[in-house]
């Protein structure tokens, strides 16, 4: 009998307390930013996909106020159980996690959807960026977040043989698909092929030991 492989959600779920470690340091500066980013209002209704531990949901959550309302959606189901702890300890009823797949997430008409560092994780990143678009109502907001070209310096290689010391690499292409979408002009186009109009990329600076 084959041993199943690791998927990204495994991955992440497995290690959910260590990757939170980083959430004051990392995690949530990119969020926040994510959030900001997105120039979220009072009111409105967001989808964070791929939420993790809420970086980017919890200031999303915190910005559209008890009128509006956050779906933090994700497959790490330790990262979550992360996220709600969170939630209950700021009081934002507001917000609410949910594990599922997120490409087919059955909520619809956002007034934005948010993903933080996660669309090149997916198996498909067009067509399940795609599916996140079908999710916002007529001129809704896609906002994503990725690591510009040369931003992780060894990290990456470093993270995964971290992972390899105690299971497979799961399935995922996303070293390939990061590298389609790591430059401003790229990520710009590529916003635009999925059928953004008027696609604007902002580069943020962040340093962190």
């Amino acid at each position: 009998m084959t041993a199943r492989r690791s998927t990204i959600g495994d991955v992440f779920s497995a290690g959910a307390q260590e990757f939170h470690r980083w959430s004051p340091a990392l995690w949530d500066p990119v969020g926040a930013a994510t959030a900001d980013t997105a120039g979220l209002t009072p009111g409105e209704s967001v989808l964070d996909a791929c939420c993790g531990a809420g970086a980017s949901a919890l200031p999303a959550a915190r910005t559209v106020g008890p009128r509006g309302r956050v779906d933090a959606v994700d497959l790490a189901g330790a990262l979550l159980e992360i996220g709600e702890r969170r939630a209950g300890e700021e009081g934002l009823d507001n917000l609410r996690f949910h594990r599922h797949e997120v490409s087919s997430w059955p909520g619809s008409g956002y007034d934005v959807v948010q993903c933080a560092l996660g669309v090149f994780f997916f198996p498909d990143m067009d067509r399940d960026t795609t599916a996140l678009t079908r999710m916002l109502r007529p001129g809704g907001r896609l906002v994503v977040t990725v690591w510009e070209k040369g931003s992780l310096g060894g990290w990456g290689a470093a993270f995964r043989a971290a992972v390899e010391t105690e299971r497979a690499w799961p399935d995922s292409p996303q070293s390939h698909q990061l590298a389609r979408i790591d430059t401003p002009d790229t990520l710009a186009s590529w916003l635009e092929h999925l059928g953004g109009t008027e696609p604007r990329v902002v580069q943020r600076r962040f340093d962190t030991p």
